[in-house]
């Protein structure tokens, strides 16, 4: 990329289109994990739009990338990232990309746009610079921003996060020694196990059943006393109509939880569905024999 007054930059993913109104300096750029300071000006019918940036807009603001918890966090990340140290550039978003709280307030809904200056950062370690302990550390940091989101109902973001954390597990298991750090080792497997049943819980606000059974199967394999699990995987499964591995799921969660409420409950409505599809086979086979 150019980064020259006046070039136009494209993310890859088609999310954002720049053009730098004054060219920074040196030749590196934040990476994942950097302290930046930054400074975001918009103003799109009086609305300052700092709940959807994650930061205040229209003075300095320090950010840590990677940390953000607004609806366009994840993008203010990437544009940062591709910007050197005091440029500042227009940022154009799509309709598809801007949060739908912009579009009553835009003249147009094809485009939402802002100003980003990047005036200073420090770069971090790159990731296969960090040690266990550091990436553990990220992953929890993920896991815990991800919860956050959980609770506000960004369940986009808050898969992101989970994500993120499950790509830090993945990256560490590669490297490890079991005779080293043991407590570190089993925290990376306990916070790999909580990202994916975590991960699960929004699929299964998104209707995507298969990835949940997929994921609480994950967890399942790290620790099969995991009673959220079984449950999350039961849930999936019912809605699967795969009805026998559905109570098999309930079945153990109960083993492990007899007084848990939403498995008793889960368990009762399995059966009466259970029981409805018999119902109907019996009334099928009559018919075929009358």
């Amino acid at each position: 990329m150019d980064g020259s007054t006046g070039s136009v930059w494209s993310a890859p993913d088609g999310s954002f289109t720049k053009t730098v109104v004054s060219s920074g300096s040196g030749l590196e750029k934040p990476n994942e994990g950097s302290n930046c300071c930054i400074k975001i000006e918009s103003s799109v019918g009086g609305h300052r739009y700092e709940d959807i940036f994650g930061c205040p807009v229209g003075a300095e603001a320090r950010i840590v990338l990677g940390n953000g918890l607004g609806d366009l966090s994840r993008l203010v990340d990437a544009v940062v990232e591709s910007m050197r140290k005091g440029e500042t550039s227009t940022v154009k978003i799509s309709s598809e990309v801007a949060p739908a709280k912009t579009h009553s307030r835009r003249e147009s809904e094809a485009e939402f746009s802002f100003k980003l200056t990047l005036v200073e950062f420090q770069r971090t370690k790159e990731v296969h610079e960090l040690t266990l302990k550091e990436k553990v550390e990220r992953i929890r940091n993920y896991k815990t921003s991800g919860s956050e989101c959980f609770k506000n109902d960004k369940l986009e973001l808050a898969e992101s996060f989970y994500i993120r954390g499950l790509q830090y597990a993945i990256i560490s298991e590669q490297f490890l020694e079991e005779d080293e750090f043991p407590e570190v080792i089993e925290k990376l497997w306990d916070l790999k196990k909580l990202c994916l049943l975590n991960l699960s819980a929004c699929q299964l606000k998104t209707d995507r059943y298969m990835d949940v059974v997929t994921n609480c199967t994950s967890a399942i394999e790290i620790d099969n006393i995991s009673v959220k699990g079984y449950f999350r995987r039961g849930l999936a499964r019912m809605n699967l109509q795969d009805y026998e591995l559905a109570m098999e799921d309930f079945s153990r969660g109960l083993e492990l939880a007899p007084n848990n409420k939403q498995l008793s409950d889960q368990m009762k409505l399995l059966k009466a569905k259970m029981q409805t599809v018999d119902d109907k086979y019996a009334m099928s086979m009559k018919k075929l024999f009358d």
